[in-house]
């Protein structure tokens, strides 16, 4: 169960004063503005956990799969609403979709990843992306954090060529891509008792415009 987040005290900018006419004399924070929070929770926060054994010849291993995102951390107001055409109101209008505009997903929504065999001494990682997204093929990569069997070296798959409004000229994956993972384990005796841990990392984003951390 991902752990809830706290936060607690944050500092805001010193404002600046100018008069308004239709509220008077107001404070200004500018433009480019940092709230720096201070939370409890660790740096990432899990986003989906998966625990399954598989089969792969004569081994028996567990697999544990996480995926992270970085943890976001919202401040509520608590003084009067802003102005229609605050940032703060465009910001909200976005997140709760109030005209009917199309909606995004989750990112585990919308990047479902599943961990399988494919054999002896292979797993792949199969992720299904859901139409409209896409992922990043050099966001991508797997790595060992645990475990007694042994991540061997991989290849990503090609992907799509893609003028981005991000990152310029990328490779992109769309609806599925599967990443073969080579896993062996030095120790043949412990072939029955083998363990691997792996995180994932990727980044995606909408055709219609937001991109996930």
């Amino acid at each position: 169960m991902v752990p809830p987040l706290s936060i607690g005290d944050f500092l805001v900018p010193s404002p600046t004063e100018q008069h308004d006419p239709p509220a008077a004399t107001i404070h200004l924070v500018a433009t480019n503005m940092r709230l720096q929070f201070r939370t409890k929770p660790p740096k990432w926060l899990p986003l989906s956990w998966r625990r399954r054994p598989e089969i792969m010849g004569a081994w028996l291993v567990a697999f544990f799969c996480a995926l992270y995102v970085p943890a976001v951390a919202v401040a509520q107001e608590t003084n009067s609403p802003p102005s229609d055409n605050s940032p703060i109101t465009a910001l909200r209008a976005l997140l709760d979709n109030p005209s009917g505009q199309t909606e995004f997903l989750d990112p585990d929504e919308a990047f479902q990843l599943n961990l399988e065999s494919a054999g002896e001494g292979m797993l792949v990682a199969r992720f299904l992306i859901a139409k409209g997204y896409y992922l990043y093929r050099d966001k991508m990569g797997y790595a060992q954090v645990d475990g007694n069997a042994k991540l061997g070296p991989y290849t990503l798959p090609p992907g799509l060529a893609k003028q981005d409004d991000y990152f310029g000229n990328v490779e992109i994956y769309e609806d599925e891509v599967n990443v073969l993972l080579p896993v062996s384990i030095n120790d043949l005796s412990m072939r029955s008792t083998a363990t691997i841990a792996l995180v994932a990392t990727y980044q995606g984003c909408a055709e219609k415009g937001i991109c996930y951390p």
